[in-house]
This record gives C-alpha cells, structure tokens and sequence, in this order.
C-alpha cells in the first residue's frame, strides 16, 4: 500500500548518471491540507474543549509548517549524493554548482568509504570538444580585452 501512496520516485542524477530516489512532491496537496485541517481541529478540542475561532490560526500555521517541511524535504534530496550535482543551483548559477560539484569530489577521493562504492560514471571530455572550449575561450577573452 505504501508503494502506491509513496511520493519518492527513481531516477538518475543529469551529472553522474547514478540511480537515486528523490521526492517528487515539491509543494502539499490536497491530503496536506486534510491532514492540518484534523490537527487544528484536534488540537482545538485538546485545548480548549469546544468549537474556537482561533483554530482557523492552528490551521494556517499547519499549513505553513507543512509546506515548509515539504518543501526542505524536497530541496535536500534533489542534489545527488554521489556526485553533489545540484539541478536547482545549477540553473541559477552554474559556475556555484560547478565548485560544489568539485568540492564533492574532491572529498569523495580523500574518503576510505568510498573506495569500496560503486564507482560514478562522469561525463567525459573529448579532445576536439576540449580544443573548441578553449578556442571559444581565448576568443571570448580577446573580445572582453577590447571592450
């Protein structure tokens, strides 16, 4: 029965090409706010042993919680474990997803436990692609030394 209500799902990481679970759910649905709704409610009657107003701000402050959960939950898991690739950081600012992805690696290879994992499959650069790179590269800092 849980794995038809689970919200985790497989899928592999866009760097590394690892098989990992992620969190699908990024925001709450519909069971979110049934679920805050029962423990306003319950919570109402636990404290003040009869129908309030005051349980619509218990309300809102589950919901605001349970999005918030839902939403970190989501955040955390997103990033690859194996490799530190980062989706969302990387479409906000590669060169940042770049040096965590670095930094993971570099902490991967001093690591005793990561010897015995599986190794990653990382994407690797060609000669020709490396020679156009750089080519693109000394072009790009001969037009930002004229300007």
């Amino acid at each position: 029965m849980s794995v038809i209500f689970s919200s985790r799902k497989e899928c592999y990481c866009a760097f590394c090409r690892s098989e990992r679970k992620v969190y699908s759910k990024r925001n709450i649905d519909f069971t979110d706010i049934i679920g805050s709704a029962l423990g306003a409610i319950t919570f109402m009657f636990i404290v003040f042993q009869e129908a309030d107003p005051r349980a619509l701000l218990l309300f809102v402050a589950f919901l605001a919680v349970s999005e918030t959960f839902v939403q970190i939950r989501w955040r955390l898991t997103i990033a690859c474990k194996y490799c530190g690739f980062d989706p969302v950081l990387y479409l906000k600012d590669t060169a940042k997803a770049v040096a965590k992805v670095k930094m993971h690696l570099d902490q991967r290879k001093f690591n005793p436990a990561s010897l015995l994992a599986s190794p990653l499959q990382l994407p690797t650069l060609s000669k020709e692609r490396a020679e156009l790179l750089e080519k693109a590269q000394t072009i790009g800092n001969l037009v930002n030394k004229r300007l």
